[in-house]
């Protein structure tokens, strides 16, 4: 058996999480930051979807996920400068709407969450392709900006 597989169950939880982890360490800002949004949307909609069938341990889980992102996400910024103040503002205001969303188990309060999520995943994907494609044309694909 090649590369030291045991068996059939070639991509376990644990092996998933761990290559996620890889991804997220190893990648830059402008591509981190659209995938922990993209994480946050993801645990946000599981959340949604638990609440219709009244899987509220599940939901809290999921929202609980979704938190944690934004709480990190703002421990990122560095709020000296402005931008980041005001991110950080959006983002504190999204993690109390999952808070009250949670709490009270209102889908259209975590629904308004999920759409600003969302948002900000589009956003920050957007400036990833844009960073992407001026390092391509900048200097040979080689980015010394810095």
């Amino acid at each position: 058996m090649a590369g030291g597989r045991t068996g059939g169950d070639d991509v376990t939880p644990t092996g998933y999480r761990a290559y996620q982890k890889v991804q997220v360490e190893t990648a830059s800002p402008y591509k981190w930051i659209p995938m922990l949004f993209r994480e946050a949307c993801i645990s946000t909609e599981m959340a949604i979807e638990a609440i219709g069938r009244k899987d509220y341990p599940l939901a809290n889980e999921r929202l609980i996920k979704a938190q944690e992102i934004l709480m990190e996400l703002m421990g990122a910024l560095d709020l000296r400068v402005e931008i980041a103040q005001n991110l950080h503002q959006l983002y504190a205001y999204i993690h109390g709407l999952l808070v009250e969303g949670n709490v009270k188990k209102d889908t259209a309060v975590l629904g308004q969450a999920l759409g600003m999520l969302k948002e900000l995943y589009e956003t920050w994907s957007a400036a990833e392709r844009s960073v992407q494609a001026g390092a391509a044309t900048a200097g040979g694909g080689v980015s010394v900006a810095r």
